[in-house]
């Protein structure tokens, strides 16, 4: 024995011995061994000596403790070492000789297997598992990425075939060896880590299952039958873990997470490349049903693991699934793969969510993950309506509801993603639309369940979407809020009308920040659903009288004349009335000081945007108007002139005189917008000014030129005597509307008309009409939604659609059937004529309209058509 040890000096030495190194201590062995690897590198003889004859002279839990535990690990070293080399420099001379390296391991690692395969009745040797399937995922990662590349070098692709065959008997020996089939010489039921008990045990499956769970993802392209038998074995292994009797709950399970990330790597890789290839082959239907089965894989690993495992796993899942819906909405792709797609892929991974939908793990990734373009938007708007939809069916569960309405907001969520989804709402058709009712359920359901944690939560985020600039978060916001008040106790509507309305007293009424226009437009929303009963509280509470009032009702504006209210409505018209007589009165004193002059400007202001509509009050604004130097304010660029425009816009005063006060060049030098309210005054004006209609034609900014034009053009189909005027005097204009008639018969302003009244997000449908519309008014009213129902053309010279009198005369009684036609026709014509002369003697003082004479004249050619046929 002492001379044995005293001749092993290095690796060398116990190559030389033989038999005889069973005298030498595994001691002595291992580290002759590690020290001959390192120095070296590259030593197969001494693997092949190792384990294939030392490894049986001695006992084999000893041997693994010693020798197998230290230099395995140097074997995977050394395997590392040639896949670098390849990877690097893989057209290299030594290619074919590397891959010569890496059968030889083979072979060494096979006579480990039978090794470990013969002990197995009597020994269980954790240890030396794990070297198994990391050298296997090393070779199949040569072989899948070399392949294509050296396909035309025979000598490297036979090489190549050997390798990949010999690694093909290695893996299908150690599934053998994990999970033994029921054959005759194998009594031993269950995996061969049916017994584990201690710490490093356990450590060693884990490694193994995540490992090879590697190797089958390298696999899945290349063979599926023995990537599924990778899956299984898999699944074997983890099932017989998380349901061991010996302390099944205390066993952890976290690490099944990490074989779901690599499987779902590998659905996500093998998705990707069925993208790039873009075509409905056979290959592509057996890939989608091993991804399908990898699925199944996955829900059965996260249902033993009880959901325990980190965010990431679930942040994962959804990201792949977000790229499938994308691909499935944007159909891209041939059908028939869309179908396969759709009926493999994306139906097994909204299982997997929706089984999950209860777990807090999985609530936290939905909240969290993240989204880098607009179609990964896109795709989780349309997952969280499906999410949404799934809890809205468990929604007596009130624990579901508190994890996605207060523990992970996902309400929050969702608006944080409308600010970084772009115009997708805009411009997504009805997205925005089902976004909305989703998250009305989403809402309702908070608010059902009572609880003020939940309560203040959703308050919170509401009002969060509101005071912000984000254009479509707000909309989504102060829709909401419509929503919420709308199915609430108005008592709660009330407080929060008071509420928005102290936020809306700390913006002034000219304000335009995006949060102070969405602000009064949410405020104005819930005056709508009001009760009167509480219309007259804030009356009472909140009277127009005091000024401190001025900012709510100028946003909400004067009372309705609902039943409930007409008998308050004179009481605020009038306290409106008598302050603006005080305010006039002091404005109208020059000796007063200038700080009470401005807020008594201010206030008149606030007074007439609140009462503007009301008739009563032209007096006193034809007094007010009187007091300014309107050339100074139209060259000014604050704020406070701007508004004086939009007040003279819709109030009833005449602007007649006002506009006539403004010389051509202080338009020119005014704003931009104050130069766009001037042509709307002008509209409205009796008898537009020329000098200040013509600086606007002239003007250098295209869109108030235009504009103008537009503007002339519609007064000079009135027969305006300004536009005529003006007409007449530059011959130039003249050709320049004959011009756009003849190209652009059908014109029409590109933009819509503004409305009178603010845009609201809650229109209400039952405002009664304004008390200062007149019969006429009425009267052009009716007349255009005629027309809008029976279109007439009028620059259609051919005849009208022929009329249905069939269909007409099924809804006439038998007596009114029996009509003679050319009595009728008769009658029509003589009261046409006579009605002809009347419009002639109108025509002395009144000239029509080129269109109403064209039409005039068309109907009685048509007439006489129809007598002449008869």
């Amino acid at each position: 024995m002492n001379e044995t040890e005293a001749i092993v000096n290095n690796a060398s030495d116990l190559l030389l011995l033989g038999a005889e190194v069973r005298n030498v201590p595994l001691k002595e062995i291992a580290k002759r061994s590690l020290s001959g690897l390192r120095h070296q590198e590259s030593d197969i003889e001494l693997y092949e000596f190792l384990f294939g004859n030392v490894i049986t002279f001695f006992e084999p839990k000893e041997f693994e403790d010693e020798v197998s535990s230290l230099v395995l690990p140097e074997l995977v070293r050394f395997v590392d070492k040639i896949q670098n080399e390849l990877q690097t420099n893989a057209l290299s001379y030594f290619f074919v000789e590397n891959l010569t390296l890496l059968q030889r391991l083979a072979d060494v690692l096979a006579k480990l297997i039978d090794y470990l395969l013969a002990q197995a009745e009597s020994y269980r040797l954790y240890r030396s598992l794990t070297v198994f399937p990391e050298y296997l995922l090393r070779c199949y990662t040569i072989v899948r990425k070399n392949y294509v590349s050296m396909a035309q070098e025979v000598e490297v692709l036979e090489a190549m075939k050997a390798l990949y065959g010999v690694c093909k008997k290695i893996l299908t020996a150690f599934l053998e060896l994990l999970c033994p089939r029921d054959t005759p010489n194998r009594t031993a039921a269950g995996s061969y880590f049916r017994t584990i008990e201690k710490d490093d045990e356990r450590e060693c499956l884990e490694k193994v299952c995540t490992v090879l769970a590697s190797v089958g993802n390298e696999i899945s392209p290349i063979d599926s039958l023995l990537a599924s038998d990778v899956w299984k074995s898999i699944v074997k292994l983890c099932t017989e873990h998380a349901e061991g009797q010996l302390c099944t709950d205390k066993r952890p399970t976290g690490w099944f997470g990490n074989v779901v990330v690599i499987l779902n790597t590998g659905v996500e890789v093998s998705f990707q490349e069925l993208q790039s290839k873009n075509e409905a082959s056979k290959q592509a239907t057996i890939a989608l049903k091993l991804n399908a089965f990898c699925l199944r894989v996955m829900l059965k690993l996260l249902t033993l693991s009880r959901q325990r495992v980190s965010s990431d796993v679930y942040q994962s899942i959804i990201g792949t699934l977000l790229h499938i819906k994308t691909c499935l909405r944007t159909q891209t792709l041939p059908s028939e793969l869309v179908a396969g797609i759709e009926q493999y892929l994306h139906v097994s991974y909204m299982a997997i969510v929706e089984s999950s939908l209860r777990t807090d793990i999985f609530a936290k990734a939905l909240v969290n993950c993240e989204l880098s373009t607009i179609d990964d938007c896109h795709s989780y708007f349309n997952l969280v309506m499906h999410m949404i939809e799934q809890i809205v069916t468990y929604s007596n569960d009130n624990s579901l509801v508190l994890r996605y309405c207060v523990e992970n907001n996902l309400l929050q969520k969702i608006a944080n993603t409308i600010e970084h989804s772009g115009n997708l709402l805009l411009s997504g058709g009805t997205l925005y639309r089902q976004l909305l009712v989703h998250c009305s359920a989403l809402v309702l359901m908070g608010f059902r369940l009572r609880n003020r944690t939940a309560q203040r939560a959703i308050e919170e985020t509401l009002v969060g979407m509101v005071l912000q600039e984000r254009y479509c978060i707000a909309l989504l916001g102060i829709d909401l809020w419509s929503v919420l008040v709308r199915y609430h106790s108005t008592q709660l509507l009330y407080e929060y009308f008071v509420f928005w309305m102290r936020v809306n007293n700390e913006y002034a009424p000219s304000r335009t920040r995006p949060e102070h226009v969405y602000v009064r437009t949410l405020l104005r929303n819930l005056y709508v659903f009001l009760p009167g009963v509480q219309k007259e509280k804030l009356l009472t509470t909140y009277p127009i009288r005091n000024s401190e009032n001025d900012r709510l009702w100028v946003t909400v504006g004067l009372p309705s004349t609902d039943s409930e209210l007409m008998v308050h409505r004179q009481q605020p018209l009038a306290s409106v009335e008598e302050r603006l007589q005080t305010r006039l009165k002091q404005l109208q004193q020059p000796s007063q000081h200038l700080p009470h002059r401005v807020d008594a400007f201010y206030e008149m202001m606030n007074l007439l945007s609140i009462a503007k509509s009301q008739g009563g009050i032209v007096n006193m604004l034809r007094e007010w108007s009187s007091l300014f130097a309107w050339e100074k304010i139209l060259t000014n660029p604050c704020k406070a002139s701007a508004r004086m425009l939009e007040y003279l816009e819709g109030s009833h005063v005449p602007l007649d005189n006002i506009l006539r006060r403004c010389n051509s060049l202080a338009v020119s030098r005014s704003s931009t917008y104050a130069k766009y309210r001037i042509v709307l005054l002008l509209e409205r004006a009796n008898t537009p000014p020329e000098a200040v209609f013509e600086a606007l034609l002239n003007d250098k900014e295209p869109l108030i030129a235009a504009a103008a034009f537009h503007l002339l053009r519609k007064l000079n189909s009135k027969r305006q005597p300004a536009a005529i005027a003006l007409i007449t005097r530059e011959p130039v204009l003249q050709s320049r509307l004959a011009a756009l008639q003849k190209n652009v018969p059908g014109f029409h302003p590109v933009l819509p008309a503004e409305p009178a009244e603010p845009m609201a997000a809650v229109q209400h449908r039952c405002q009664p009409a304004s008390a200062a519309e007149s019969t006429a008014d009425m009267t052009l009213i009716i007349n255009s939604k005629i027309d809008e129902l029976f279109p007439d053309d009028d620059d259609d010279d051919e005849d009208v659609d022929a009329i249905d009198f069939d269909a007409l005369a099924e809804n006439v009684s038998p007596k009114r059937r029996k009509l003679d036609p050319s009595r009728s026709a008769n009658r029509i014509l003589d009261e046409l004529e006579t009605q002809s002369e009347e419009l002639a003697k109108l025509n002395q003082t009144h000239k029509l309209e080129i269109t109403e004479r064209a039409r005039l004249t068309r109907i009685m050619a048509k007439m006489k058509r129809l007598l002449e046929s008869e």
